[in-house]
């Protein structure tokens, strides 16, 4: 596995094509120049599990219902008005596979692609290096630019550009890393500004035309993006920026991301709209029934922390004007760095709907938040994709029918009165 990396080029590609640099044709799709389709990368959706979060215990690990999206349903993406779908394809499954299974792995991708670029969308395939993976986090493969476990995720990434340059450099295109830090600077270890130019050095160096998206530390936040210098990068790079403040409202209710929002549901958007008692109410229920088992101590001071988050969001006056007041800090970071702001891509924005089993129903909060990031990108220029197809965050709201959730579809645009 990570010897693959020593090997020569055409081997490390695995039959996806020595391609990046002249492109083979060998998907039978036309390409067809940026000029001729209008802006690429405009209106996007975020699809995880087609590439993303495998099932470890068996084989093929993609073969849940999640797994897979009908034609159907991609027409129906493109029909409501997006044009691009970013992919997030899982490193560790691709690393820790032996070479058959490996090539299985390209094939299926390589499909998916084609499926997807023959929808009328475009690609960006996304390393998606987790940082809570048992193997291939990225401090673990940053730790070191000319360690093994870098030159081997480098060899990962490399036959992904091999993948998109099969369709011209322009379709489909590669991000090299997800939220690669943590910190906007890290404290310990090599940085992500001086490793993310390397990356891009080694791909150039096979890819010179492949369209790249590049991102910040600091989860590529907006904070992370504008302490980047864009010096030194050609006008085949896209730039992806992850918006998802204010963090108390899009993730309540989360369980994965900090232990006192699995019991806060219920505050509102703009914040001065939440009503503390009916929040109070909601942490109750949740306690009830996700708490059931916790010490009673343990209950108490999520209970006062959770009352805690919801009084401190309550009294910020967060609403639209801050929403714009973000987006003009990163025109102005793209204005200085002489970026087209076309090439500011708000790759990941979405907010959780609200909880049923907490006895929260009203979506109108949801909707107006995500109407605002959307209304406040383009209005700046930017492009975006919405965090996700699937899941809470999701734009289909019945992930076994793949009904789509009236909200979100308004809330982007495709829908009567959302504008």
């Amino acid at each position: 596995m990570m010897g693959e990396t020593a090997i020569d080029r055409r081997t490390l590609l695995g039959g996806l094509g020595a391609c990046a640099v002249a492109g083979l044709g060998g998907t039978g799709l036309a390409a067809g120049p940026a000029e001729a389709r209008g802006r690429r990368f405009a209106r996007g959706i975020n699809i995880t599990h087609l590439a993303s979060y495998p099932k470890w215990e068996r084989w093929p690990a993609f073969v849940d219902a999640k797994a897979s999206i009908d034609d159907g349903e991609l027409k129906r993406l493109a029909d409501l008005g997006l044009d691009f779908v970013r992919l997030p394809v899982d490193p560790q499954i691709w690393l820790d596979a032996d070479a058959g299974r490996r090539r299985e792995l390209d094939l299926r991708l390589q499909g998916l692609v084609q499926r997807l670029v023959g929808a009328g969308l475009d690609v960006i395939l996304t390393g998606f290096a987790r940082h809570s993976a048992a193997r291939w986090r990225p401090a673990d493969i940053l730790a070191d630019p000319r360690g093994a476990a870098f030159e081997a995720y480098l060899g990962f990434l490399l036959r992904l550009c091999g993948l998109a340059g099969d369709f011209g450099g322009e379709r489909v295109a590669v991000e090299p890393m997800n939220e690669p830090q943590v910190e906007v600077t890290a404290k310990a270890g090599p940085d992500w500004s001086e490793t993310q130019p390397l990356i891009v050095g080694r791909i150039r160096a096979q890819a010179p035309r492949l369209t790249l998206m590049l991102t910040g530390g600091a989860w590529s936040q907006i904070r992370g993006i504008t302490a980047l210098s864009a010096g030194g990068y050609d006008e085949r790079t896209l730039f992806d920026v992850h918006y998802y403040d204010p963090f108390t409202f899009t993730h309540q209710g989360a369980t994965w991301a900090t232990p006192v929002l699995a019991y806060v549901n219920g505050v509102a958007f703009p914040a001065e709209l939440t009503q503390k008692s009916q929040a109070a109410t909601s942490t109750e229920v949740l306690l009830a029934t996700r708490g059931r088992g916790l010490a009673a101590a343990e209950a108490a001071r999520l209970r006062a922390e959770a009352a805690g988050r919801v009084a401190q969001y309550a009294a910020s006056g967060v609403d639209e004007r801050s929403i714009e007041r973000d987006f003009h800090t990163l025109a102005l970071w793209a204005d200085r760095e002489k970026i087209a702001r076309e090439r500011v891509i708000i790759g990941e924005f979405g907010a959780l709907r609200p909880l049923a089993e907490a006895g929260m129903l009203d979506a109108r909060s949801r909707e107006r938040w995500l109407k605002a990031v959307r209304v406040t990108a383009e209005a700046r220029g930017f492009g975006w994709a919405m965090w996700e197809y699937y899941s809470g965050f999701g734009l289909v709201a019945d992930e076994r029918t793949r009904e789509l959730d009236p909200v979100a579809v308004r809330a982007l645009g495709f829908g009567g009165g959302a504008r």
